[in-house]
């Protein structure tokens, strides 16, 4: 299987906030539970290998408006005290072959901590406004660490949600034509 070496990115990408998507899955009983946020924002400066993130929390995307209401809650996402997830990357390292691993700080709920993503990046294409490129990156992190840590008790000695949760970025990140 032969790789193509991908052309080192410059300047600075932002996120399309209509092509891209932060998402994460839990264990729910016995099935996954998946959502996401309709509000991500961020950019890649390509000269400092830094990527930043912002989600608000408000626009968690749950159409069952009371499951919604719970997650906004101190119970979990707290979006009244917490208004934002936010990341910063430390580090970010590009394979020859479009591997990607970014490592950085994720704040939710008011705590900061150090997570590292996996995952890929595409190639540069010209789009119709300028250049794109593609970034997915995932990652999972335990919940509790960062104050989620409501849970319910089943029979048996179960609890009604995993402590696991992973995070997904599919990201489009663009560069205008100068």
């Amino acid at each position: 299987m032969s790789t193509t070496a991908l052309s080192p990115l410059t300047g600075t990408w932002t996120i399309d906030p209509v092509h891209s998507s932060a998402s994460f899955a839990v264990k729910h009983l016995v099935a996954t539970f998946r959502a996401g946020f309709d509000v991500i924002e961020g950019s890649y400066d390509a000269d400092a290998g830094v990527l930043r993130g912002t989600a608000p929390v408000a626009s968690l995307d749950v159409t069952q408006e009371d499951l919604k209401g719970h997650l906004l809650s101190p119970d979990f996402f707290d979006a009244t005290a917490h208004p934002t997830i936010d990341f910063v990357s430390t580090a970010v390292q590009v394979g020859q072959d479009g591997t990607l691993e970014v490592q950085g700080d994720l704040t939710l709920r008011g705590v900061t901590r150090p997570v590292t993503g996996r995952g890929s990046i595409t190639e540069v294409i010209p789009g119709p406004g300028g250049d794109v490129v593609g970034i997915e990156v995932q990652t999972t992190v335990n919940r509790n660490d960062f104050g989620l840590s409501w849970n319910a008790d089943l029979p048996g000695g179960r609890k009604m949600l995993g402590d696991d949760v992973t995070l997904s970025l599919s990201l489009e990140l663009g560069q205008p034509t100068a």
